[in-house]
């Protein structure tokens, strides 16, 4: 495991409660938060566009409920969530303003939401490559974005979130960043 993956690691071994997670895609943290779902501390929700994986996932994992949607078309009576996780997917997003947005509306206050990463080296398209990429039928792993946490922190500011955690990415740790925030209280004006 990279230094990104020990403290996301870490990170999720604390969770409990209602866990939403956006483009839970192949489900790479699934196995962890297994162990939280059979000991009864998490309800896990987890939300991609791929009605394939998700019925891979949902027959390893029957602890969870799997919906099939964009992290930017969240269906309505999902309820709100004591965590809001987006692990390795803020770059496939095709609209994170719009995710984080819905994101916060779904998380209560005081709850957290964790976004971590990679920025993908090297990742240079010319115009012609990107449409052909972005409409293929493999674009539900498209990067739509090289994000990092500086970039990514600056798609939150205004929002009723604290910063609680930051891991940027450095010539001494993977090219995995993390960003956790905890939802604020709303304030009546």
């Amino acid at each position: 495991f990279s230094h990104g993956d020990h403290v996301v690691l870490d990170l999720l071994a604390g969770l409990s409660g209602r866990v939403l997670d956006l483009g839970c895609g192949q489900g790479p943290y699934l196995r962890m938060l297994a162990k939280h779902a059979d000991a009864g501390t998490i309800e896990y929700v987890g939300v991609d566009p791929d009605a394939s994986s998700l019925s891979t996932l949902g027959s390893r994992y029957p602890f969870a409920r799997f919906v099939v949607a964009s992290a930017e078309e969240l269906p309505a009576g999902l309820g709100t969530f004591d965590h809001v996780l987006a692990l390795r997917s803020v770059n496939h997003f095709k609209d994170p303003a719009r995710v984080f947005d819905a994101a916060i509306a779904r998380l209560r206050p005081g709850g957290t939401l964790l976004l971590v990463d990679n920025v993908a080296f090297g990742l240079v398209r010319n115009r012609e490559h990107a449409a052909r990429a972005e409409s293929s039928s493999a674009n539900r792993l498209e990067h739509y974005r090289n994000d990092d946490a500086e970039k990514c922190a600056r798609r939150i500011e205004g929002k009723p979130m604290k910063l609680i955690l930051r891991h940027d990415i450095s010539p001494l740790t993977s090219n995995q960043w993390v960003l956790r925030y905890e939802r604020l209280e709303q304030v009546s004006p």
